[in-house]
């Protein structure tokens, strides 16, 4: 190979891996996906692989907006408001949902992790209970079994803390 076919092979590398590795905008207002749920494939895809996830987080918002009862856009809401440590906001949407749907499995236990991460334990602990029932595999009710233990341990060591 000569100088000039390795630089343009090198060129073509280059190009691909850009490409490759360029972030991914949402369309533009023109090209909206048609569905509800391929608007918000779209906005959780912008989330979790932009730069700026924000954008995506005020596309779920517009889609809640616009359909209040859309249990997938208030799921994304409810879980990326867990991730990014804001978990009241997570305990209006997954409230939402129970509403919508009161034995909504994965609603239940998401909103026991939220109010575990807020310190109410005994709240965590009514929730994750509730989602316990709903459960018919042995191993994951151990899980969760295990999990309230370790919240009821918690939550009783906070009260005792609270008595010295």
């Amino acid at each position: 190979m000569n100088k000039k076919q390795i630089w343009t092979l090198s060129g073509i590398l280059l190009i691909i891996l850009v490409l490759y590795f360029a972030p991914r905008t949402p369309p533009s207002s023109g090209e909206k996906p048609q569905s509800v749920e391929e608007r918000i494939a779209v906005a959780v895809n912008f989330i979790q692989s932009s730069s700026d996830p924000m954008k995506g987080i005020a596309m779920l918002k517009e889609i809640a907006a616009e359909n209040p009862d859309n249990t997938h856009a208030l799921y994304y809401l409810g879980y990326f408001s867990i991730l990014s440590g804001q978990f009241e906001k997570a305990i209006s949407h997954f409230t939402r949902i129970l509403e919508l749907d009161p034995g909504n499995q994965e609603a239940l236990l998401l909103i026991g992790n939220a109010y575990a991460g807020m310190g109410n334990y005994q709240e965590a602990i009514n929730y994750l209970s509730n989602y316990k029932a709903t459960l018919s595999d042995r191993k994951s009710i151990q899980e969760i079994e295990d999990q309230i233990s370790r919240l009821a341990s918690q939550d009783s060591l906070g009260k005792d803390a609270g008595t010295l």
